[in-house]
């Protein structure tokens, strides 16, 4: 009986180290998700390389085409239609509730 009691101590002692370990990964996971986030949506102008067509157009009508580009693409998103939204929507909550439903069923709740 004393055998068996060790046993179960000691994978109680695992499961909770597991616990910890996967408690750490989904943290460090969601600075990584965040931070990939954050610089996805920060607003990015193109780098201009000289070449022959903007040495003929001239850096002024290129910055002009760069913003025209820009106002149509904002355009272009701030227009999308409810349903994708409502897929985006989803998309973030499955990507965000499987993490946490694995965590919460891992040996021990690790949240």
């Amino acid at each position: 009986m004393c055998d068996r009691l060790k046993v179960v101590v000691m994978l109680l002692s695992r499961a909770e180290i597991l616990a910890k370990e996967i408690k750490y990964m989904l943290r460090l996971d969601s600075w990584l998700f965040v931070s990939f986030i954050l610089a996805a949506c920060s607003t990015q102008r193109p780098l201009l390389y000289p070449n022959t067509h903007l040495n003929r157009v001239g850096a002024e009508t290129a910055e002009l085409d760069i913003n025209d580009c820009m106002r149509r693409a904002d355009g272009y998103v701030s227009s999308a239609s409810s349903g994708e939204k409502a897929l985006e929507g989803a998309a973030i909550g499955a990507g965000t509730g499987a993490p946490v439903g694995a965590a919460a069923g891992a040996p021990g709740g690790a949240v």
